[in-house]
């Protein structure tokens, strides 16, 4: 999960990159509703999901992403993603990957400033 448009197509492309000889399937989300990134998720099963956080988000909460086969949550730039404007709404959204205080998924938070307030701790 990235915070721009533009950082989170860069990214898709150095993965398309890396991964078109592997059995992986990359799918890079930038903008909810749009139709073709709507037919990309139902294609089939995608490997690595890249996108802004708001896409990431709207799209979990349209039912268009399921979370259950998540290993691993990477967010960049995580003092853009905990900002203080909304920082509720982003420890709830955190707190759909945890189950009675484990987290279902692996959470790599990156980034060169740590936010201000800490997050909800996980065994």
């Amino acid at each position: 999960m990235t915070p721009t448009k533009e950082l989170a197509l860069q990214l898709g492309q150095v993965a398309q990159h890396l991964t078109q000889d592997l059995d992986l399937r990359t799918v890079c989300l930038t903008e909810h509703g749009k139709r073709g990134q709507i037919v990309q998720l139902n294609n089939g099963p995608t490997d690595i999901l890249i996108g802004t956080y708001d896409c990431i988000e709207n799209h979990i909460t349209a039912g268009n992403i399921t979370t259950s086969d998540l290993q691993h949550l990477i967010i960049d730039e995580i003092d853009n993603f905990i900002d203080y404007r909304r920082i509720t709404e982003r420890e709830s959204f955190l707190r759909e990957f945890v189950d009675e205080g484990t987290t279902r998924c692996q959470i790599v938070m990156c980034g060169a400033i740590l936010p201000p307030r800490r997050l909800p701790q996980t065994r």
